[in-house]
C-alpha cells in the first residue's frame, strides 16, 4: 500500500504539459480505494489526498493537481446521490478523457 500511495502522490506532483500522469493518479486512486477492504488503507488514501489538496507554502503541488486531489476526496467521501459527488465525478471524467 505505501507504494501505491507514493505513486498517487507522485503522479499528482509531476508537472507535465500532458495530462497522462493526472489521469493515472485518478485511475489508481479510484481503483485502489474501491478494492481495498482495510479501513486503515482507505484512511491512508484520504490522508494523502487531504495533504495534497491543502494550499500551504510548503506544498509543491500545482493548482490543477490540487483541484484533482480535492475532487477525488469528494468522490470517495460524498454521498453518491449528492450534487457535490456528481459535479466532482463529472470534473474527473472530463479530465480523464
Amino acid at each position: 500500500m505505501p507504494l501505491v500511495l507514493e505513486l498517487i502522490a507522485q503522479s499528482l506532483l509531476l508537472q507535465m504539459p500532458d495530462e497522462e500522469y493526472h489521469c493515472k493518479a485518478i485511475e489508481y486512486t479510484i481503483k485502489v480505494y474501491a478494492i481495498t477492504n482495510r479501513p486503515q488503507h482507505k484512511a491512508a488514501i484520504v490522508n494523502v489526498l487531504n495533504n495534497l489538496s491543502q494550499e500551504k507554502p510548503d506544498n509543491p503541488i500545482d493548482q490543477s493537481s490540487r483541484v484533482i486531489a480535492q475532487k477525488l476526496l469528494i468522490c470517495i467521501q460524498a454521498d453518491l446521490q449528492s450534487k457535490e459527488f456528481i459535479e466532482a465525478n463529472s470534473y474527473l471524467l472530463e479530465r480523464a478523457r
